[in-house]
C-alpha cells in the first residue's frame, strides 16, 4: 500500500511538471529525471479537461510545497529563528554574552533567548535548545576574596581542574541551523577563552 501511494505521489509530480511546462523535455529537467522517464515523444504536451481540473485543484498546492521547501533552502544557507538557552549567572557573564555579542551581528535573523538561572533546569520540560552550567562556584568569581584571605581553598585534592563549561541539549536527528551557528560560537569563544588564560 505504501509503495501504491508512493508511486501515486512521483505521477501526481510529474503530471505537475508536464502540465505547467507543455513539455516533457522541461518537465524531466525539472522533476529531475530523463525525458524519456516521462515519454518518448519530444512533442509539446497539455492537459485534457480532467487534467485541467486536477491541476486547478491540486496546483496551488504542489506551488505552496515548492515554495516551502525554497524557503527551507534558504534557511539552510542563512540561519534564522530562535534558540531557547538557559545558563548559570557566571557562564552567562563568562562565556554567552561574550560570544553573542560577536555572533548576532552576523546573524541579524538569529533571536536567542537566554534565561540565567543559577539552578538546576530541566532544558525537555522549559523547551530549551541547551543548557549551560557548573557543578561548583569557578573560582575566578572569588579571585578577590581568595587573595584577601576571606575565602580559603578546602580539600585542593578533591577539586578537579576546570575545564569549562558544559553545554547539554536534547538529541535530536536534525538541529535548526540557528543553532548549530551557535554551538559554533560558544565553542570559538570557549576555545579564544582558555588558550588566552
Amino acid at each position: 500500500m505504501r509503495r501504491d501511494h508512493e508511486i501515486a505521489r512521483q505521477n501526481l509530480l510529474a503530471f505537475h511538471a508536464v502540465a505547467r511546462e507543455r513539455s516533457f523535455t522541461r518537465a524531466a529537467a525539472k522533476v529531475g529525471v530523463s525525458q524519456s522517464a516521462l515519454t518518448r515523444t519530444t512533442r509539446s504536451a497539455a492537459p485534457t479537461e480532467a487534467g485541467e481540473r486536477l491541476l486547478r485543484t491540486a496546483g496551488p498546492h504542489f506551488d505552496e510545497i515548492d515554495a516551502q521547501l525554497a524557503a527551507l533552502t534558504e534557511l539552510r544557507e542563512k540561519p534564522a529563528g530562535t534558540v531557547r538557552i538557559t545558563a548559570g549567572e557566571h557562564a552567562a557573564e563568562a562565556v554567552l554574552w561574550p560570544a553573542l555579542a560577536r555572533l548576532l551581528p552576523d546573524y541579524p535573523d538569529i533571536n536567542i533567548e537566554v534565561m540565567v538561572n543559577n539552578g538546576l533546569t530541566d532544558i525537555v520540560a522549559g523547551h530549551y535548545d541547551a543548557g549551560m552550567g557548573l557543578a561548583y562556584l569557578p573560582e575566578d568569581t572569588v579571585r578577590t576574596e581568595l587573595a584577601c584571605n576571606r575565602l580559603v581553598h578546602v580539600l585542593d585534592d578533591w577539586c578537579p581542574p576546570f575545564a569549562g563549561y558544559l553545554l547539554y541539549y536534547p538529541r535530536r536527528r536534525q538541529l535548526a541551523p540557528a543553532f548549530v551557528v551557535l554551538v559554533n560560537a560558544l565553542r570559538c569563544h570557549a576555545s579564544h577563552a582558555w588558550l588566552s588564560k
